[in-house]
């Protein structure tokens, strides 16, 4: 008789971590950081961004954060494309 045999399941991916991003002064709106993201974002950082509303890696836009406001609890990365 033959031993079941244990399937290898699938990593599971880490979640993206969501930030509101102001891109070239344009309004904040929320955006998944790509990549692995082991800490908070920084002035200075440059960042793979990707809209909320757009679901394509197509459409990631690279950044670099300029200044961090957090008003009203709500932290907001205001950045510009390079």
């Amino acid at each position: 008789m033959k031993k079941p045999v244990k399937k290898a399941t699938a990593a599971k991916k880490p979640k993206r971590m969501a930030v509101r991003v102001s891109v070239n002064q344009i309004e904040a709106e929320p955006m998944h950081i790509l990549g692995n993201v082991t800490r908070r974002p920084e002035v200075g950082d440059v960042l793979k961004v990707l809209p909320d509303r757009l679901q394509n890696t197509v459409f990631a836009k690279t950044v670099k954060v300029e200044r961090i406001t957090v008003e009203a609890g709500v932290t907001t990365v205001y950045a510009t494309t390079f």
